[in-house]
């Protein structure tokens, strides 16, 4: 669990070990990343380390949740005008490639739970797009097949070097759930 009040200076620090986290995880495996590591490469003392957060995985919650959050919050500007389901889907992919080293963290940590519980802790509406008529057990099936056809898609484009840009990611999420329907 990660212990960050409302206060700048813990938001800086904490920040800061994240970054930390995300550049040591570019030379170490995660699990090899200790809290000396984060102490060092974010130049924050190492009594706040630890009084901000319990584990390394607690780390990539407090990075999941904050991109969650900032996801959820342009989600909402997006909703506004109208979109359609491609629209929404090449926001997301746009948005998901903007933190990609986080992502991509996510998931060489093996950690995707943790990116699931942030967004399903800021969860989206999909019904309040128009074209989503649905129930909350149908919305339900909906955000974990999305997620899980869009994560896949993000591992393969991490895997092979980001080359692929939205719009062609979105045509091989449509290539996928057409083939689905």
């Amino acid at each position: 669990m990660y212990h960050i009040k409302d206060d700048i200076r813990m938001k800086r620090s904490a920040d800061k070990i994240l970054s930390a986290l995300l550049s040591c995880m570019k030379t170490k495996n995660f699990a090899s990343v200790t809290f000396s590591d984060l102490q060092r490469a974010s130049g924050v003392g190492r009594s706040t380390v630890y009084r901000l957060f319990d584990s390394t995985v607690d780390i990539l919650s407090y990075g999941c949740d904050l991109f969650a959050e900032n996801l959820n919050r342009k989600f909402k500007a997006v909703l506004s005008k109208s979109p359609t389901p491609r629209e929404f889907v090449l926001f997301i992919f746009g948005e998901w490639m903007n933190e990609s080293e986080l992502l991509y963290s996510v998931i060489a940590s093996r950690r995707g739970d943790v990116l699931e519980r942030a967004l399903v802790k800021h969860r989206m509406e999909f019904r309040a797009i128009g074209h989503f008529d649905i129930d909350e057990v149908q919305q339900q099936y909906v955000k974990e097949g999305l997620a899980a056809l869009m994560a896949a898609i993000l591992k393969v484009w991490i895997r092979n070097g980001k080359k692929e840009t939205p719009e062609q990611l979105v045509n091989l999420f449509e290539m996928f759930s057409k083939n689905l329907e």
